[in-house]
């Protein structure tokens, strides 16, 4: 394996360029020593200028047309912008298959770091699989395939959609975040989501680990839409496998829009998918929303397993927030979730002010005040805002005590100084002090001044 550099649009489009077939993303001036297996490091930001990209691998519509990425790209914390990715491939991202592996989670190769991705992805392929990562990534089961990667974008398609990645095999993503708007999801077996659309792994782990949807994003499923993961393929039939989220925090409106080829269906919302699960230290802030009036319909805030043959779901140190819409002809809607007696519930809380249940088989309903004081989660690693610092050994979440909900600690942002100026003998805080600026009074708290040579904000 050979190190690249990454300085412009057309490097990007052309890593794996001398591979065969590489002619169905490579454009003028490529390297044909550049194969899909070498090294790839972005040295600045890259603005793609309106491109709108082939996915890398990418070779067509029909299942199987690909070269996967079993190199690395390293981004150093740039960012590529201003583009989008296209076309009607089966597989859609700015990879279209990453990694060596399979759903029995072996095989190797296919790492995404340290990359911000401010694109649009879409496929107009009707079964495709499309992520703002890759399409699909199939990794080893406990190692890490895409880590400290953020997307800012819609993502769009019409069969496995995920913000992050459209379909998992095995693996680990983390610390990673989406923000935008997913849409997908045309039949039955397709899921849509934020972080992760579906996976089909069968034997080992799929993690999901510090994953972020942001606040604004909103995710719109035929048949099942959820939060971090939406779907896991046939859970009754797989029984060597686990999933695991912890640290996640979701954001976001999940919409389920109805029937499915004209005919009467099932139709799910949820935050983190169901089958065997283990959720740790997570929460879900959104609301959710089912359409169609012709189908069976089930929200619930975390998780869904009532059926058996779904395996073991465990819940721990987790709360939602959420109200339901579920025009289903026939609807059940649950606080926090339900699962069977396969499983474990502790320390796990929803707001009943907001969705009108009582408790379930997963949560206990806490009114709207409850749920912003800290005493509610006195058995969870937490602190008070004014006592964190943005660390995690500090604690694993903060509450502003009696004013919001308890958040992560990687969401932490630095409390602004307490800056007063005299004016007249008399010292006024800056954020009760307007000046004028460019025509307009702005409070001074929203200005900047320069320290050191850089910008502060005062």
């Amino acid at each position: 394996m050979a190190t690249r550099y990454i300085y412009t649009k057309e490097d990007l489009q052309n890593i794996g360029a001398g591979d065969a077939d590489g002619a169905g993303w490579r454009v003028a001036g490529y390297d044909a020593s550049w194969v899909m297996t070498d090294d790839y490091i972005i040295m600045n930001d890259i603005d793609l200028d309106g491109t709108v990209l082939t996915p890398i691998g990418g070779r067509g519509t029909a299942s199987g047309s690909y070269i996967r990425f079993l190199g690395t790209l390293d981004g150093q914390g740039y960012k590529v912008y201003n583009g989008s990715v296209g076309g009607a491939q089966y597989y859609a991202g700015l990879f279209a298959f990453m990694g060596n592996g399979n759903n029995a989670g072996v095989g190797s190769g296919g790492y995404i770091s340290n990359l911000y991705l401010y694109i649009d992805v879409s496929s107009t392929h009707t079964d495709g699989m499309v992520g703002g990562v890759a399409g699909v990534c199939a990794h080893t089961a406990g190692e890490v395939s895409v880590y400290n990667v953020h997307v800012e974008g819609d993502i769009t398609g019409a069969g496995h959609t995920g913000g992050i990645i459209g379909y998992y095999q095995a693996g680990t993503i983390s610390t990673c975040s989406y923000k935008g708007t997913v849409v997908g999801g045309t039949s039955q077996t397709h899921g849509v989501s934020g972080i992760v659309g579906s996976t089909n792994i069968t034997v080992g782990t799929v993690k999901l680990y510090r994953c972020w949807v942001k606040e604004g994003t909103k995710i719109y499923g035929k048949y099942a839409a959820g939060g971090c993961m939406s779907y896991v393929v046939n859970p009754g039939s797989q029984t060597n496998y686990r999933v695991q989220t912890e640290e996640c925090a979701v954001h976001a409106d999940i919409y389920v829009l109805g029937t499915i080829s004209g005919r009467t269906t099932t139709m799910h919302a949820r935050a983190f998918a169901y089958g065997k699960f283990d959720i740790l230290n997570c929460y879900f802030q959104g609301d959710q929303y089912i359409t169609e009036v012709d189908n069976i319909g089930y929200t619930s805030s975390l998780v869904y397993n009532k059926s058996g043959s779904y395996g073991e779901t465990n819940v721990e140190n987790c709360y939602a927030k959420s109200a339901f819409t579920n025009n289903a002809a026939t609807a059940n809607n649950y606080g926090g979730g339900i699962v069977t007696t396969q499983g474990s519930v502790k320390n796990v809380f929803f707001d009943s002010t907001i969705n009108g249940l009582p408790s379930d088989d997963i949560g206990t309903a806490k009114t709207t005040a409850q749920m912003k004081s800290i005493a509610t989660y006195s058995a969870w690693d937490i602190v008070d805002y004014t006592e964190h610092d943005g660390k995690e050994e500090t604690a694993l979440w903060f509450i502003k005590d009696g004013e919001d909900y308890p958040r992560l600690w990687y969401e932490f942002i630095e409390p602004a100084p307490d800056v007063s100026v005299k004016i007249g003998g008399t010292f006024i805080k800056t954020e009760n002090l307007y000046l004028k600026t460019g025509g307009s009074w702005e409070t001074a708290d929203k200005l900047f001044v320069k320290q050191g040579g850089a910008w502060v904000r005062i």
